[in-house]
């Protein structure tokens, strides 16, 4: 919840649209607002991923940039991950930015992907194991053969069949659009 306020504020009151830039600014509100850094006396040991783009329609480009999730594109069937940064929203703040900005040239009819890392972590299967990124990079090549609309109920059902009446372990979020 605090990341989902701090990203609205940075967006829509500090107007900050240029992805590795708001995600410099959720890094060290967050660290300031967890007493993360040098100077605090306490610190929090956790963080957060977060992946942010932002795509120019007339330009038929798109800008990424993340801490700690990928963006897949499929294209032609071929699927293209871009990792971004690996360091957490929660790292040390300094006057150094680990996030930066990803440029990619977009066509007709590619399929963009972000998601959570609940998806590829949940336990299911015969020997109850997670899906694993592997997993998922196969099921989004696989959709993208199918219409679009049809795109949100194949990945329920998917995970639901995967899951096997266990549990769910951790939040899914499945973030897709065909350009």
């Amino acid at each position: 919840m605090v990341g989902f306020h701090l990203v609205k504020n940075i967006v829509l009151i500090d107007g900050i649209e240029r992805p590795s830039d708001i995600l410099t600014r959720l890094n060290n509100s967050f660290c300031e607002i967890f007493k993360v850094g040098k100077n605090n006396h306490e610190s929090i040991n956790d963080g957060m991923d977060i992946a942010v783009c932002a795509i120019d329609k007339k330009k038929m480009q798109l800008e990424f940039a993340s801490a700690g999730r990928p963006l897949y594109i499929v294209r032609n069937k071929t699927l293209h991950e871009i990792k971004g940064s690996l360091m957490p929203i929660g790292g040390i703040i300094d006057d150094r930015t680990p996030y930066n900005n990803e440029h990619v040239e977009l066509k007709k009819g590619d399929h963009i992907y972000m998601s959570s890392d609940g998806y590829s972590d949940q336990f299911g299967g015969a020997a109850h194991k997670k899906l694993k990124t592997k997993g998922f990079k196969e099921l989004l090549v696989k959709l993208a053969g199918e219409k679009v609309s049809r795109h949100g109920n194949a990945l329920n059902e998917h995970i639901e069949t995967w899951m096997q009446g266990s549990r769910q372990t951790d939040d899914i979020l499945v973030a897709g659009l065909e350009v």
